[in-house]
């Protein structure tokens, strides 16, 4: 690859890692903020 097109593919695959970092970062506030939902069976 010629120097350019080396720095064009590292900025797409930083921006690529930063859309997924995001993306994880929304799912995890998500959990935090609405918590999880769970059912139970409460045997005695």
């Amino acid at each position: 690859m010629t120097p350019p097109a080396c720095t064009e593919d590292t900025l797409v695959q930083q921006t690529t890692a930063e859309h997924l970092e995001k993306a994880t970062n929304r799912e995890k506030y998500a959990l935090i903020r609405d918590g999880v939902q769970v059912t139970f069976r409460n045997e005695v």
